[in-house]
């Protein structure tokens, strides 16, 4: 019945208005029933005031001035009483007539000082022989008795005060609070409930291929929602085309080794190459072709398991200039080749905490790809500097650099810039820079490239390095 947020919403302000009425009937309570009791005190304490300056008692009460309190007493409905200093009744107007008070509590009650001090609050309590209850006030007499005047305490009528005077006005109160309670829980429900539906629409067609963001309103926790999840469509969808893409390079690398190592294993069956040196050039092209299939699959493999996450990398001090300096050392034929110079300098050797094999890979295959880029003659340049927290290494060349737009892709697996996948003069799968960054943000790190089409390319890899 109160499954939806709807209703749910609707029956939570209707138990909070509920809470709210009820407190505030006991508070309604509470505040009428004293409102008798308030009355008649102010009532008796004003009497007082009036009566006491009339009243000179020196001793045993006058007959004439008793009289005179009898018809006061009688007028005003109330009882007159003179109570001595230590609390004795020396006059009492219902004496016969009511129930007696064996003592007036008048100690801490009185004023300061003759004629002065109302005594004790205004619906201050006295009880009389017989249990019954009277409201009093006390008032001191230049004389330096007390004269204190008693009322019944006044009862409260409950069911025709509420049901004459109280009871229609809560009714209408409460009609209209349930209505408002209704209508506002509708309208906040309709805020929340309107993104959140939406949301779920647009959560079912993902599965279709329909990628659908939605409107960012109702509540800043449901607008927050809804931001998070347009975010996460982005992500599954170009999650989706990585994985479409990631097919469809695979199958474009795999299929050219594959073409090879078919074609010239059918040359060798069915005798197509018959002499030795055409025999030997099929068996040289179909181990070349595995090993480059062996190769994308090493590195898809290493690529799933840095992506993963789920293999630490190894943590021990690594010396960067070293390290630098073997990766040149080891790529010295290449560089032979390619006409080229490698320059090293080390402005510092920063220290550093890693897996050294991991960053020597980072660090040859910019290497690496640096050389292919320089123009034969020209210089790539490696360089080594600290930056406060960080250990710095640059890999620049001089070579055509990078087109606009593309300094990002770079990164991404099997991105390759010469857009026709021809794999002369060395040419990869496109996985070494996605491998690389995939290492150096696993160090902590952060590799970055800057180009200029024409005047050569520029990356940095930034290590953390303890101060």
């Amino acid at each position: 019945m109160f499954a939806s947020l709807r209703s749910r919403l609707a029956l939570t302000y209707l138990l909070v208005i509920g809470i709210v009425l009820g407190m505030a009937l006991f508070v309604l309570f509470v505040v009428v029933r004293n409102i008798p009791l308030r009355n008649a005190g102010v009532r008796l304490q004003e009497l007082t005031r009036l009566i006491a300056p009339a009243i000179d008692f020196t001793g045993a009460p006058l007959p004439r001035q008793a009289e005179a309190l009898g018809l006061l007493a009688e007028q005003f409905e109330i009882r007159i009483l003179i109570v001595g200093r230590m609390g004795s009744v020396l006059y009492d107007s219902g004496a016969g007539i009511q129930p007696v008070f064996n003592r007036i509590p008048l100690m801490g009650m009185q004023g300061s000082g003759p004629g002065r001090g109302p005594g004790p609050g205004p619906a201050e309590n006295l009880r009389d022989a017989d249990g019954g209850w009277w409201l009093y006030a006390v008032r001191t007499l230049e004389d330096g008795n007390h004269l204190v005047l008693a009322a019944p305490r006044p009862g409260f009528q409950w069911l025709p005060a509420f049901g004459d005077a109280l009871l229609p006005p809560l009714l209408w109160a409460s009609g209209f609070a349930v209505l408002l309670a209704v209508l506002v829980a509708g309208l906040t429900a309709r805020s929340v409930s309107g993104p959140l539906g939406r949301m779920a629409a647009a959560a079912r067609r993902i599965p279709a291929g329909e990628y659908t963001p939605i409107a960012e309103d109702g509540p800043e926790e449901v607008r927050d929602l809804a931001r998070a999840f347009n975010e996460m469509v982005v992500q599954v969808r170009s999650g989706q085309q990585s994985q479409r893409d990631f097919v469809a390079n695979v199958s474009h690398e795999l299929k050219t080794p594959l073409t090879a190592i078919q074609g010239f294993s059918q040359a060798i069956s069915d005798g197509t190459a018959r002499s030795p040196e055409e025999v030997d050039r099929a068996a040289r092209v179909i181990r070349e072709e595995a090993g480059r299939m062996q190769d994308l699959v090493t590195g898809l493999l290493e690529l799933a398991r840095l992506e993963g996450g789920g293999e630490e990398p190894v943590r021990e001090p690594v010396d960067l200039a070293a390290l630098l300096a073997s990766a040149i050392e080891k790529l010295s034929p290449q560089i032979e080749a390619a006409g080229v110079r490698a320059a090293l300098s080390t402005d510092a050797n920063p220290p550093v905490s890693g897996d050294p094999d991991r960053l020597f890979r980072v660090f040859a295959n910019l290497l690496e790809n640096a050389i292919r880029a320089a123009p034969a003659g020209s210089e790539v340049a490696v360089r080594l500097a600290a930056d406060p927290g960080w250990a710095v290494v640059s890999v620049a060349d001089t070579g055509p650099g990078i087109p606009p737009g593309e300094d990002e892709r770079i990164f991404e697996r099997f991105y390759q810039l010469d857009k026709s996948r021809a794999r002369g003069g060395g040419q990869g799968f496109g996985l070494g820079l996605a491998i690389a960054r995939e290492i150096v943000e696993g160090h902590g790190g952060v590799i970055e490239v800057e180009s200029e089409v024409g005047r050569g390319s520029v990356f940095t890899v930034k290590i953390p390095s303890p101060p």
